[in-house]
Formats: C-alpha cells, structure tokens, sequence
C-alpha cells in the first residue's frame, strides 16, 4: 500500500510538471505541453481508456471552433492564439482526465496531498521571485509615508532559478499563487490533518506574497471562490469538523489582527485600492473595449483599442481578437466546465474528496482572475485541466478516506 501511495504520489507530480513549467513560462513550453500529453495519453491507454478523451468531447469542440476562428484572423496581438489553445487543450484535457481516474480509484487523499504540495512549489517559486528584485522595488514608502506601487522595470526581466525569467512580476506572481489562497475550504473539508495544516502553510505563504506586491486579482478570485465553495459544501460536513473549522478561523483571525497592527500601511493601502474599485482603469478599458467589439465581429477589434494594450477581461480580450464566434466558443466553454463541475457535485458526496474541492477551487479562482486579466496561458492551463477532471466518469472503487 505504501508503495502504491508513492507511485501515485509520484504520478500527480509528473502529470502535473508541465502546468508548472507553463506558469515558469519555461523555454519550449508549446513542447513541454505535447510531452505531458502524449504522457497522459500513453497511461490511460495503460489503463485501457484510449477513448477517454470523448468525455470532453462538448469542450473539444468548442475549443477546436475557438482555434478556426483565430486560425483564420490571425491577428498579429493575439495573446491566444490557436497553435497555443490546441496544444494547451491536448495537456489540459488529458490530464485532467487521468487526475480524475486516479482520484475515482482509491486514491483521492494521496491526490489531494500531491496538490498541496505542487501549490507550495509554486508558492515557494513566487517568493524566490519576489527576493530577487526585492519587494521595496514594487512597494515603496515616500517621504510622506504614503505608499505607491510601481512593477519591476519592463526592459528588466528578473531571472530566477537560474533558468526562468519574469517581466511583469505584479500580474506574473497571480498564476504562482493562486493554487494556494484558492486551498481555504480544504480547511473544513479535509480529513486527513497534514493535509489539513500543509494547506494552511500554503495559504499563509501565498496571502503574504500578495500582501507584498499589494494585489487585489488573487484575494478576489480566491475569496469568491471560497465563499461560493464553502456555501455548496459546509452542510455536507460533519458538526465536529466545522467546530474545528471555526477554531482555525478564531487562530487565523487573531493572528492576522497581530500582523496588521504591526504592517498597518500595506493594509490601508490594498483597503484603499478595493475601496477606490469604481476608480479601476480597467472600468474605463471596458467599456471602451465593448464599444469596439459591437462594431467588429469579424474581429481585429484589438487593433483599435487606445486604452491599453489588452482588454484585460478573457471575453473581450478573445472577441476583440478573433471575432464574435470565437468569443461565443469561448463562452460555452466555461459553461461546459461548469456544467460539469455543477453534474459532478451533485452526484453526492462530493465534500468527501478533497482532490474535488482543491480543483473546484483552482477552477472558479482561474475562471473569476481571467475575467480581470488578458488570456494567459498559465491561468486558461489551469482551467482546462479543471475541466476535464470534472468530466463525467463513474467508478465503483471505494475512496480511501
């Protein structure tokens, strides 16, 4: 048994390499995707499901649609374009269907620690990120004791790892640590206690990354998706778990209450920015961005966009660049992955695996980001993995709680 868990274990993480070598934004990322997915595909042949992939045959199609659009546009700023969508749709789909044959045979606890673990990676990696340029470069204080935020140089990229290197590290630093913020209802629904107290560990280090660069995309996305989470779920947990639920909240709330006495500024500053949210430039992006996608279904609406240089909303952003079909392909997409996640939900017991809740979390967090930020491959990877594990599957393997 134990060397099954490992072998399991190990599995997840080499399945699951190629989403973080997309975050990394690694060299020959398009290759590293067709070799996690042609490795996908070799184990669910091994575990004769050749046609595995027919289960997410609604979102293929959408997705192909998708990449015929931007095929034909072809538009030189597009941020997704359609070699991209089909090789990412390759990995994503595959792997998310064997995470979910893994987690529906007995496995879900060794799944959900295995994911634990690869948000910590990544959480770790945003914060070797955030030491190297140093985070006063992005939060500083005037003479005033008034903090400003300004992101690293752009003609400065900051390398890391000795191999990876980042420009934008305000938006670069969301997709590293979303996996973690996005871990708060395992809090309450996980039995396993290491499980348990590794996502709290997760959580902390990745709240404090964003605390650093001051950014609101991560809290929000996360804090939406747990309390949607946590309003689908809490009746499904026993009493006693909740009671500890409420401990942990109790600890966690006077522990943030002793780090804001002692950091006030930042705090005030990330309350100021979510208070001035009707002041967001991004309103004004929009709006300009939606005046110009009535008057361009055909597409290469971007092109005249004065604002910025991208619409920051995946929806516009995509019928800007590739048409109103495209934008509609898109559109049904995240509703087939819903639609699966709502299918997959209502079988019962979904509250029991922990692998589901990290993954629900994971899929409305990328979801709700992308809606503030242009298509990034990082965020768009998560998401199609997501999918694909909620793809309907049926298993008469008892879990191993």
């Amino acid at each position: 048994m134990k060397a099954r868990t490992i072998g399991t274990f190990a599995l997840v993480i080499l399945l699951l390499l190629p989403l973080a070598w997309i975050v990394l934004d690694g060299p020959k990322v398009a290759l590293v995707e067709v070799v996690g997915g042609c490795f996908a595909m070799t184990w669910l042949i091994y575990k004769r499901q050749p046609l595995a992939w027919v289960r997410v045959a609604p979102a293929l199609f959408f997705v192909l649609v998708y990449a015929y659009c931007s095929y034909l546009i072809q538009e030189p700023r597009d941020t997704f374009p359609y070699k991209a969508a089909l090789v990412l749709s390759f990995y994503g789909f595959l792997t998310g269907l064997c995470l979910r044959r893994i987690a529906s045979d007995g496995q879900q606890s060794t799944v959900a620690f295995a994911l634990v673990c690869f948000a910590l990676c990544l959480a770790y990696v945003a914060l070797v990120i955030l030491l190297a340029p140093g985070a006063d470069r992005i939060i500083s204080s005037s003479a005033g004791s008034e903090i400003s935020r300004a992101n690293t140089n752009e003609n400065e990229a900051v390398t890391y790892l000795g191999l990876f290197s980042i420009e934008n590290i305000i938006i670069g630093l969301i997709p590293f640590t979303l996996f973690g913020l996005s871990l708060f209802p395992v809090l309450l629904t996980a039995r396993n206690l290491p499980i348990r107290l590794l996502a709290l560990g997760v959580m902390i280090l990745a709240a404090y990354i964003n605390l650093q660069i001051a950014t609101r995309t991560t809290f929000a996305a996360s804090m939406v998706s747990t309390v949607l989470i946590l309003m689908l779920v809490v009746r499904q947990v026993p009493f006693r778990r909740r009671l500890v639920f409420a401990g942990m909240l109790i600890l966690m709330s006077i522990g943030g209450y002793i780090y804001v006495t002692r950091n006030k500024d930042i705090f005030h500053f990330i309350a100021n920015r979510f208070g001035d949210v009707t002041q967001d430039s991004r309103i004004m992006i929009w709006k300009e961005a939606l005046h110009i996608l009535v008057r361009t279904p055909e597409g290469s609406g971007i092109r005249k966009l004065t604002s910025h240089f991208w619409a920051h909303n995946l929806f516009l952003d995509v019928g800007l660049e590739s048409g109103w079909f495209a934008l509609a392909a898109i559109i049904a997409l995240c509703a087939v992955a819903f639609v699966f996640a709502w299918r997959c939900f209502k079988r019962g017991g979904f509250a029991d695996s922990t692998a589901n809740i990290i993954m629900l979390g994971w899929l409305i967090s990328s979801f709700l980001a992308s809606m503030l930020l242009p298509p990034l491959p990082s965020l768009l990877g998560i998401f199609f993995v997501c999918l694909a594990f909620f793809a309907p599957y049926e298993s008469s393997f008892v879990p191993d709680f």
